[in-house]
């Protein structure tokens, strides 16, 4: 067993459960976020991604549980965006320009 210090078995554990949030959120949600982006347009998508991650972020100064355990599902909701709404909204752009090729 490792040893961190003063950190309890039990602060570890909700460590690890609060990582784990931020991917299982992901996971849940990506499809989802993907149809929402692509209905609601990839300009629309880049920009809840950032609002959403920085909410994600600023929830890190919280000492309550609960607002750490919605930030990380905010982050991981962020996190789908990330993947597919910025990329996505490039491409259009430089389509529709015709600056590809």
């Amino acid at each position: 067993s490792k040893s961190f210090g003063s950190a309890t078995t039990s602060a570890m554990t909700w460590v690890s459960r609060l990582f784990l949030t931020g991917f299982a959120s992901t996971a849940l949600f990506g499809p989802l976020v993907g149809r929402l982006c692509d209905s609601n347009g990839r300009k629309a998508g880049t920009l809840a991604f950032s609002l959403l991650y920085s909410l994600g972020a600023y929830s890190t100064k919280s000492n309550l549980l609960g607002v750490l355990l919605m930030g990380r599902v905010l982050g991981g909701i962020g996190t789908s965006l990330l993947f597919s709404a910025p990329e996505a909204w490039l491409v259009g752009e430089a389509g529709e320009e015709g600056g590809g090729r």
